[in-house]
Order: C-alpha cells, then sequence, then structure tokens
C-alpha cells in the first residue's frame, strides 16, 4: 500500500470563502497577493515563538511543490482560475493589511502555487493579528503544511504541538 505522505491539508473556516473574487478580462494587469512586501505602518513583525525554528529563519532557501489538493476547493473546482484567485486575495490585501483572514487566503494561494517563502511570510503576519484561538489554529496548521512540503518536517510537527 502506498501512502501520500505529503497529502494538502487546511482548517476550513466559513470566512475562507467570504472573498469577493475580482472580474478580470483580458486587459486586467493582474497582481500577487505579495506579503513580504506588505508593509505595516507602526508595528515590527516578530514572532518569537515561530521566529525561533530554524526553517522559519531559513525560509528564503526553503522549496516546495505545488499543493495541488487545494485547488478543488479554494478554486471551486476549476470555476476560478488560480490567477484570478491570486487577483482578488491581492486586492483584498490592499483593502485590510490587518486582516489574519486576507493573509490566509494569500498563503493558500502561495501553497497552490508551490512557493514556500511567501506563505510564510503571509502566515507570520495571520498570526500576528489574528487574535482568536480560531485565526491561530488555522495559521498554525497552514504553516506546518508548507513545513512539510519543504521537507522540515520536524519544524512541522513542534509547530503543529503549539
Amino acid at each position: 500500500t502506498q501512502f501520500d505522505l505529503y497529502l494538502s491539508t487546511m482548517v476550513p473556516t466559513p470566512r475562507q470563502h467570504s472573498i469577493k473574487i475580482v472580474a478580470i478580462d483580458s486587459t486586467t494587469k493582474l497582481r500577487e497577493p505579495v506579503c513580504d512586501s506588505q508593509d505595516i505602518e507602526g508595528f515590527t513583525l516578530h514572532i518569537p515563538v515561530v521566529d525561533a525554528f530554524p526553517a522559519i529563519r531559513e525560509r528564503r532557501e526553503l522549496v516546495m511543490g505545488e499543493e495541488a489538493g487545494l485547488m478543488p476547493v479554494m478554486l471551486e473546482d476549476g470555476r476560478i482560475r488560480l490567477s484570478q484567485y491570486g487577483h482578488s486575495v491581492s486586492f483584498e490585501l490592499s483593502r485590510g493589511r490587518r486582516s489574519w483572514n486576507s493573509y490566509n487566503l494569500a498563503a493558500l494561494y502561495w501553497r497552490m502555487k508551490g512557493n514556500a517563502f511567501e506563505p510564510i511570510e503571509c502566515l507570520r503576519r495571520a498570526l500576528f493579528f489574528g487574535a482568536t484561538k480560531e485565526s491561530q489554529t488555522v495559521a498554525l496548521v497552514s504553516l506546518g503544511n508548507v513545513l512539510h512540503q519543504s521537507l522540515r518536517s520536524d519544524d512541522a510537527a513542534a509547530i503543529l504541538g503549539l
């Protein structure tokens, strides 16, 4: 029997489908929800309990494959294109730079694209602004997935234990 040890998981929340999908056409200049360049005025982003992990400190060097398992749920079985989803999340981020949910949605976009650095940046922000147990759990599970997909399973397991 074969097992997929790198199965994509996420914590479903009612807010994850609350994003308004922006209509695009051939003239639309598509944007991506880049979190590491999001200036958070008045805040120094530092999360000691998370930033202490070696994989987080080395996040620029991490590599992962795309998490295609997230696509059917997040892209409504192909009714939404990944580029359209990313553009819509980018729009949401531009409206609310202190929304843990927007940062979480941005992380899901980057996980589907197979980029390890960006979702970590997005999830650090989601943790920073998420004040509820739900928001912390959602962000930590997603962060654990990114680290596991990046072959940093020891750090992933420790993150999930927080």
